[in-house]
């Protein structure tokens, strides 16, 4: 036996102030008297019933301490370690996307309120949600008011239902045979549920459209245009007609508007180019009164086109270097070649004016922190990539490539080498001190015609896109409880959702959200 307030226990202790009440004895009074012969008889009497009045007395004792000792263990709430008393319900509330339609929530809560109302004397529950991850509302406890309390703070959210989640109630067998497992909702999911998972089920079918994917990227080409991608599902038996309302920054600033007629099920998507789209916030909207109004609307952000400034320190072939970064000028993620507060510097040959935080040195020469020492005269070698799947080497592929100028070079113990002679010869590798980042390509570019070859503008490009992080493609939108990634240049900070209190991220991740809208 246990009990579920067992600090009550420590009434028990009134019982010593009880007993000595009944203890204490009352000492009679003297008092002179003339006449002895009258009070005679009545001691007589009194000696007689005595016994009677100490028993009575200690039976009064006994029966006023058993009353007082089970009104202590009843408010301690005794419960059995064994039985039906002994039993834990689970409550499980589906709070996903499908159950902010017509009262189901309310319907689910309301459902559950009726099994804590019959929770038996000791039994325990405890309430839990479900939408893309599952969450402890409460403990396991008997406070019904504890439990009422919980099943009010769920609310619906724009998440998809895992069901997998339900998986950690029955992982461990005899803990599943202790437990009933009730979960309330509407069943809109795909898959079955676990073994002992009870479904209640509420609400009723409803027809509903919803958008079930929304794109826009911006496309490389003459005036940048934006391409728009939208799928929309029907939940109705019959065709139904709506417009598709496509706006910029505002609701009330249309770009398009589509008028459709929905087949039932998932219906072909649809695609789009809006030339010389601008940046910044996308609505796409279905105006149509439907069960469900949350997955009416989808929203997706464009990102600001700020070309890479690239500064070239490369007197003696400077033309070939400005050919090279022009190749790249225009388009997504482009190359604007300038000397003014540059993001990459290339050089050729010595490395000592450098000043932005990123650096791409061609045929190394001289001192510095970026390699340990140069020596010999510059040979011919063919390239061996040793790391394939780096994202310098991605489009780039120099593996058997025969460069000039190669000389004998020590790079930092912290470098990483991309590529190398046969020979071991360091070729191409990545190093950082402090707060600036370095690739040293130990090869000029100037012999073996590699100016003129494709490869030359490729690998130019490839080295901005890493050290600049282009090659990470943000996506415009993010599913319901998915994770957005930061740019590298902002590891932590703070996020305001669409509704309610603003949170703190860090190590460059944000979420699961849970939220439809801008963030």
């Amino acid at each position: 036996m246990s009990f579920l307030l067992p600090h009550f226990l420590w009434g028990l202790l009134a019982l010593i102030p009880l007993a000595l009440v009944y203890l204490i004895k009352v000492h009679p009074v003297r008092k002179k008297t003339s006449a002895w012969f009258l009070w005679a008889g009545i001691f007589q009497e009194r000696r007689a019933a005595s016994l009677l009045q100490k028993l009575r007395d200690w039976l009064s004792l006994l029966l006023m301490a058993l009353a007082f000792i089970l009104l202590v263990l009843a408010l301690a709430q005794p419960i059995l370690s064994k039985g039906d008393g002994a039993g834990r319900l689970v409550l499980v509330v589906d709070n996903s996307l499908s159950m902010n339609a017509d009262g189901r929530m309310d319907a689910a809560r309301s459902a559950a309120r009726g099994l804590v109302r019959s929770l038996p004397a000791g039994g325990r529950a405890a309430v839990f949600s479900l939408s893309g991850e599952l969450l402890s509302v409460t403990g396991f406890t008997g406070n019904r008011r504890e439990l009422m309390r919980g099943l009010d703070a769920v609310h619906g959210t724009d998440m998809p239902f895992n069901a997998e989640a339900l998986n950690h109630f029955v992982r461990d067998d005899s803990m599943a045979g202790e437990q009933r497992m009730v979960l309330f909702s509407d069943g809109c999911f795909a898959g079955a549920l676990p073994d002992g998972i009870e479904l209640v089920k509420v609400g009723t079918p409803a027809d509903n459209a919803g958008i079930t994917a929304f794109d826009v990227r911006r496309i490389p080409g003459e005036n940048q245009p934006l391409g728009i991608f939208f799928r929309i599902f029907s939940g109705a038996a019959e065709p139904v007609e709506l417009d598709v309302v496509l706006s910029h920054s505002t609701a009330e600033n249309l770009q398009r508007v589509f008028p459709l007629t929905l087949q039932p099920g998932l219906n072909e998507p649809v695609t789009t180019t809006i030339p010389n789209g601008s940046p910044g916030r996308w609505i796409l909207a279905l105006e149509h009164d439907d069960a469900l109004e949350r997955d009416n609307t989808a929203y997706a952000v464009v990102p600001e086109s700020a070309p890479v400034r690239v500064a070239v320190r490369a007197p003696e072939t400077h033309l070939f270097w400005q050919l090279c970064v022009e190749a790249f000028g225009g388009g997504v993620n482009g190359l604007l070649l300038t000397n003014t507060e540059p993001d990459l510097e290339l050089f050729r040959g010595s490395a000592d004016s450098a000043s932005a935080p990123r650096l791409a040195v061609f045929a190394p020469a001289g001192s510095s922190p970026s390699w340990s020492g140069i020596s010999g005269e510059p040979v011919e070698a063919a390239v061996r990539v040793v790391l394939p799947s780096h994202p310098l080497m991605r489009y780039a592929n120099l593996d058997g490539r025969v460069v000039g100028g190669i000389r004998q070079i020590e790079p930092p113990g912290q470098a990483v080498v991309l590529a190398e002679t046969d020979e071991g010869v360091p070729l191409i590798y990545k190093t950082s001190q402090e707060d600036r980042t370095v690739y040293v390509l130990n090869f000029d570019p100037a012999q073996n015609d590699f100016f003129l070859t494709p490869l030359y503008p490729v690998l130019v490009w490839s080295l901005a896109s890493e050290l600049m992080g282009l090659e990470q493609d943000h996506p415009p939108s993010i599913r319901a409880g998915g994770v957005a990634q930061m740019p590298a240049d902002m590891p932590e900070g703070e996020v305001r959702p669409p509704e309610g209190d603003g949170f703190r991220y860090a190590n460059r991740h944000v979420g699961p959200l849970s939220q439809f809208g801008f963030y």
